[in-house]
């Protein structure tokens, strides 16, 4: 991993400072210190706090002092403007009115701040923030950072829902590691001016907060760490080498404010020198890779590992390109921006190509024609929310990124798929676009594009969002016999608030990257148990079959995903037999992480109606995952896993959702960074009675034999196909997005383990009219 000469942004809070720990433990090196101070006098201690969304200002007098305590030079700019901007996310302008505003906004303060710093250490390449759970503060640093040039570290996002899953981890772990946090303002009627200057991680303190926050119903969603302004705090301590001197306070005066509010008031603040012996610092505390779950499916999928017949592990001879048939030119042009727009729903823009000139020419006439369509539909490109990139070589693909992203000038681009299709792409076509567009309302639409480095998961720096999430108008589960379906509940359905309507995830390709280095990861820190006799590369493929599966859990439970339509897992061009070994493992560790899932909750519900103890705390048991409690003895509920349950089988009692959705695998040329693997999925939120899955999934043998499903009033369909051959007249006049794969296999039809392979699967979007 290589290391970053970092600029640390710190306000005097814990997060900031707890934050430099963890650069320093992935090997980066702090240059310099960044603060942004209220416009007020930095002597007028009396007005020191101001109404910021961004910055913390409350003891901005103490700052300069910690570029004596930690030997780093000090930067600091004071904050002009205020919060100009109250979206969540946040981008750079683009229309005059917008620039204008936005000069306005506080968080472009950061602007010159930085570029002082660069200017002082011309080497500095990152920036670090102490965003938790902030998206308005992550996103608005992220924009100016990468303006910059700097590289956006958040090591500490979403740190409550990393292993152990508890809402006081991050305070345990600053409290282990020595760093000493007082809080210095509480503003929440569950928090008094007793917390004022206490230890904010002293267990003692963790305890009560906990407690008092109970009693008013708001110990979760991140309070306990103040993360909805319940409390700030101030750094005065912290281990070695980063502390060099500490900060004490000659005296300390509680200040009583309005509504219940109370601040510390600190005089005769100095930096005291440190004893030269100090006692060993225990080793900072990393989160661990892998979630509870996943690490019980790399025992699941060890044995998968076994060689079937025939194959050597000296085997190189990869997917012979010229015996198969490239993908016919004229299946892109059926179906080619012919299209007329619907009344509502979503709408499919398939394969757009242009056949001659380099790579960087298609893509420019691609999107060209692209734009030119969505005008006269009456939209633009920020109408899109998923998008499908074929490569005919991923090398091409550094040099098209930024010509692709240079539509999209709006926050949350669309989430996106990107594989190499290598010579089953028609010839002189070296580039296809698809995508999906949104004909919804935008404020219904929602966006995570998370761009900073984490231990969550990896960091899309660039034109593509982690998921998109829009409502959608669902197809009811059919009638049993003699019954009919009453309009009566589709009105009903469409009057539901934006939030409680059934929605659709559309998450990006997820590949295994480490996220806190962006590295592909290297299974040797995984407990991999298997002998020496077994394939070394089937156990790289089982590590990045886990990881990149656990990136789409994760962001999918980030957007409150409960179940997902289906799954295809692209694997890259490999020896044949290797292949089927790595088509077994994929749809294995599909199904098992759902049967994983499905045993805990039943359990849960087994527990919940065994128990006769009017005590029993049922969200408790409806929201964990059982079989994997991280609980150690001696602590309470509090320290429970209350991550969200993806899946969660109680939401699709009385659905027609499959409980383990349908999985595929398909083998292209290349996938990004040279993974060996890339999970693709959509989820599903809010499931309604009787909904069915929007997507329904054909699996076709032989080509020659496959009967096109007939259509259903009142229903408009749109297609995907994966595909190895060349696609029938059935197939040619649809609304198609062709991805050409070299092999393509699914699950068998008894459910057990194994792939059989086919030469398609056809993929049935359907949306009601």
């Amino acid at each position: 991993m290589s290391s970053l000469n970092v600029i640390a942004l710190i306000s005097g809070g814990k997060d900031s400072f707890f934050s430099i720990l963890h650069c320093q433990a992935n090997g980066h090196q702090v240059v310099a210190l960044a603060n942004l101070y209220p416009e007020t006098s930095r002597e007028d201690s009396e007005n020191e706090d101001i109404d910021s969304f961004m910055y913390q200002t409350v003891g901005h007098s103490v700052i300069p002092l910690y570029a004596e305590a930690l030997g780093i030079p000090l930067y600091r700019q004071k904050i002009l403007g205020g919060s100009g901007s109250m979206e969540r996310d946040y981008a750079l302008a683009t229309t005059d009115g917008d620039e204008e505003a936005q000069e306005e906004d506080e968080t472009e303060s950061l602007v010159p701040l930085l570029k002082r710093v660069k200017e002082a250490h011309p080497d500095a390449n990152a920036l670090s923030t102490g965003a938790i759970l902030s998206t308005y503060q992550r996103t608005r640093i992220e924009s100016v950072a990468l303006r910059l040039g700097l590289v956006p570290l958040s090591y500490l996002w979403q740190y409550p829902l990393l292993p152990p899953y508890t809402q006081t981890s991050l305070l345990e772990d600053m409290r282990a590691a020595g760093q000493d946090s007082r809080i210095i303002k509480v503003a929440s009627g569950a928090l008094d001016e007793s917390f004022l200057w206490k230890n904010v991680a002293d267990h003692a303190n963790v305890t009560k907060m906990m407690n008092r926050m109970e009693m008013f119903g708001g110990s979760s969603g991140g309070a306990v760490l103040g993360e909805g302004g319940e409390f700030e705090t101030l750094a005065v301590d912290g281990p070695g080498p980063l502390w060099k001197s500490k900060i004490e306070a000659g005296n300390v005066e509680v200040v009583k404010g309005e509504g219940g509010s109370a601040v510390v008031r600190l005089k005769d603040v100095r930096v005291v020198k440190k004893e030269e012996a100090q006692k060993p610092q225990p080793e900072l505390r990393i989160p661990e890779l892998l979630d509870t779950e996943f690490k019980a499916l790399l025992t699941s999928l060890e044995t998968t590992i076994t060689s079937p017949d025939g194959h050597e592990e000296g085997d190189q001879s990869h997917i012979s390109i010229k015996a198969r048939s490239d993908t016919s030119i004229d299946a892109f042009k059926s179906s080619n921006l012919r299209l007329r727009r619907p009344q509502q729903g979503m709408l499919q823009i398939s394969n757009i190509y242009h056949s001659s000139g380099t790579p960087s020419d298609q893509l420019k006439s691609i999107l060209q024609r692209l734009s030119t369509h969505l005008e006269t539909l009456n939209l633009d490109a920020s109408s899109l929310v998923f998008t499908t990139l074929l490569l005919r070589s991923m090398t091409d693909f550094t040099l098209l990124n930024p010509i692709y992203g240079s539509i999209f000038t709006t926050p949350n681009p669309p989430s996106r798929v990107t594989i190499s299709c290598g010579d089953r792409l028609p010839p002189g076509v070296d580039v296809v676009l698809s995508t999906i567009v949104d004909l919804g309302e935008r404020k219904e639409r929602q966006g995570l594009h998370v761009q900073s480095r984490s231990y969550w998961a990896p960091a899309n720096i660039g034109p593509y969002s982690q998921a998109i999430s829009i409502p959608f108008d669902h197809l009811p589960a059919p009638p049993n016999p003699g019954e009919q379906i009453k309009e009566e509940a589709h009105q009903e359905d469409d009057n539901l608030p934006t939030t409680t309507r059934p929605r659709i995830i559309h998450i990006a390709g997820q590949i295994p990257l480490v996220p806190s280095s962006m590295e592909i990861i290297n299974p040797k820190p995984l407990p991999l148990t298997t002998t020496t006799t077994s394939p070394s590369k089937s156990k790289d493929f089982i590590a990045q079959t886990i990881l990149s599966l656990q990136h789409l859990f994760r962001i999918g439970r980030a957007m409150n995903v409960q179940s997902w339509t289906s799954a295809v897992a692209f694997i890259s061009s490999c020896p044949p037999s290797e292949g089927t070994i790595r088509a077994k493992i994929a749809i294995k560790a599909w199904k098992k992480i759902h049967q994983q899932a499905l045993t805990s909750q039943t359990n849960a519900d087994k527990e919940r109606d065994d128990d006769d103890d009017d005590n029993i705390d049922i969200w408790d048991l409806q929201n964990r995952y059982s079989r994997f409690q991280t609980q150690a003895a001696g602590t309470t509920k509090k320290d429970v896993d209350t991550r969200g349950l993806l899946p969660n089988y109680s939401t699709l009692e009385e659905t027609e959702v499959p409980l383990i959705p349908p999985v595929f695998v398909a083998q292209v040329a290349e996938l990004p960074r040279g993974a060996h693997i890339e999970w693709f999925s959509n989820g599903l939120s809010n499931p309604v009675l009787s909904i069915k899955s929007p997507q329904i999934w054909i699996p076709i043998s032989s080509m020659d034999d496959f009967v096109m499903p007939t259509g259903k009033e009142g229903v408009r369909c749109e297609y995907t196909v994966y595909t190895t051959r060349a696609l029938p007249v059935t197939l040619m006049h649809l609304n198609l997005v062709i991805i050409p794969c070299y092999r393509v296999w699914c699950e068998k039809e008894d459910g057990g383990d194994g792939a059989v392979e086919i030469e398609a699967v056809l993929g049935i979007r359907q949306y009601r009219i």
